[in-house]
C-alpha cells in the first residue's frame, strides 16, 4: 500500500516571498506561511496558537508568486511535505521539512491592506472594484489557483504528469 503525502494549508504571509537559488541552480519562492487555531487550556480557556510553515514553489508559479504576493496575503496551497538537507552557515550539514506547492490560490489581502490600497472611485455596483488591480497577474483572480482557470490538476509545479 502507498502512502498519502498531501498537505492543505490557508494562512497569511508573514514576510514577502523570498526568491532563492537551489544547489542544482534551479530558481524558486520560500513563502512563510501562518495558520492559527484556538486551543483548549487545562482552564477551559482558548488560546489562540499560530503555527509557522516553510512553503516552496517552483516553476513559473514561483515567478507569479514573487512578483503578486505580499506580507499579509491570504492564500492557499495544496502540496506535499518534503525532507531535505542543506548547509548552514557554519559549513555544517542540517535537514529540514517544508511543504512543496503544486498549487497556489490566492485569496486576498487582511482588510487593513484592502483598506489601504483600494481606490474607492473605482468601486462597482456590488462593492467590488469595477477592474481588476493594475498589478493583477493576467493568468491569476483572486479565487483561481495560478495555473489558470482551466488548469486539470493532472500536473505539478515543475509540469510533470501526476497521472503516472
Amino acid at each position: 500500500m502507498n502512502g498519502i503525502n498531501r498537505v492543505f494549508l490557508m494562512g497569511y504571509l508573514g514576510a514577502d516571498p523570498e526568491r532563492q537559488v537551489s544547489r542544482n541552480g534551479k530558481a524558486f519562492v520560500k513563502l512563510s506561511l501562518a495558520t492559527h487555531y484556538n486551543k483548549r487550556m487545562d482552564s477551559g480557556e482558548k488560546e489562540a496558537t499560530t503555527v509557522w510553515h516553510r512553503v516552496m514553489v517552483w516553476g513559473k508559479t514561483a515567478d507569479v508568486c514573487h512578483s503578486s504576493l505580499q506580507k499579509g496575503s491570504a492564500l492557499a496551497v495544496e502540496g506535499y511535505l518534503s525532507r531535505y538537507s542543506y548547509e548552514r552557515d557554519d559549513g555544517s550539514e542540517a535537514t529540514a521539512t517544508s511543504i512543496v506547492a503544486r498549487e497556489v490560490h490566492f485569496i486576498g489581502r487582511r482588510r487593513s491592506q484592502l483598506a489601504e490600497s483600494t481606490d474607492f472611485s473605482r468601486v462597482g455596483p456590488n462593492g467590488a472594484p469595477d477592474e481588476a488591480p493594475e498589478n493583477a497577474p493576467e493568468d491569476a483572480t483572486d479565487d483561481e489557483s495560478v495555473f489558470g482557470p482551466n488548469h486539470s490538476g493532472t500536473e505539478d509545479s515543475r509540469g510533470r504528469s501526476l497521472n503516472s
